[in-house]
């Protein structure tokens, strides 16, 4: 028995893995001491980028999204490696999905996405002073454009629905509000 909160965990088993995250199922008495389960789906951290070029307009990448079956504009993003830090993620998932690298670097805080389900940690980085790398792999992640926008045009696309991953709203909100560089 484990308290966690006023939760408490009576066992816990995986009940299905994969690459890419893992079920576990707790038995636990709720918070007013009634029995019950709780699912949690465990992931990989992971680590997004909202990069700048030199005009201050931010990178989106449109990638189609198979679970919800339709296409998305996103800022760059990915699972951390096995061992390889947030920061270092960022940056090959900004070359894997732009095609840029940046030379400026800058945490913006760690967000918790769908924390009554998921157990992730999703990094935030803001990126500035982009190069072309002459390389990428947007055609293995199923990106078929990069485009720039200005923050204002990022959140009137929000407003219309264009922008709809709660992922990438939240890193634009922490870029909105970041200290100047």
């Amino acid at each position: 028995m484990q308290r966690r909160g006023p939760w408490v965990q009576l066992s816990s088993s995986v009940v299905h893995t994969n690459p890419w995250y893992s079920v576990r199922r707790d038995e636990v008495l709720r918070p007013d001491g009634t029995p019950g389960d709780y699912f949690t789906v465990e992931s990989s951290p992971a680590s997004f980028v909202v990069a700048f070029d030199d005009n201050k307009r931010l990178a989106l990448v449109r990638v189609y999204r198979y679970t919800v079956e339709r296409w998305s504009l996103e800022v760059p993003a990915g699972s951390c490696e096995p061992g390889e830090s947030p920061l270092a993620a960022a940056k090959r998932e900004l070359g894997e999905e732009t095609g840029f690298r940046a030379s400026d670097w800058a945490p913006l805080g760690l967000l918790y996405p769908a924390n009554g389900l998921l157990r992730e940690e999703n990094h935030v980085f803001a990126a500035r002073g982009l190069s072309q790398t002459g390389t990428d792999d947007r055609a293995g992640e199923g990106i078929d454009d990069v485009r720039f926008v200005t923050v204002e045009q990022a959140w009137g696309l929000v407003a219309k629905g264009e922008i709809s991953d709660a992922q990438s709203v939240a890193a634009l909100g922490l870029a909105t509000y970041m200290p100047s560089w």
